[in-house]
């Protein structure tokens, strides 16, 4: 998976769809999992 490297940490992220940018945010422990219907509806 994708990541870069924050103030120290590796922040992974995902790439899919096209068009606009949306960014999606997670909690601070949660997995980005609980995102993933809601980046299948942005994506169509």
């Amino acid at each position: 998976m994708p990541h870069f490297s924050y103030q120290g940490k590796r922040v992974y992220y995902r790439e899919k769809g096209s068009g606009e940018v949306l960014i999606i945010l997670t909690g601070n422990t949660a997995s980005s999992a609980v995102h993933d219907g809601e980046i299948d509806y942005f994506c169509k």
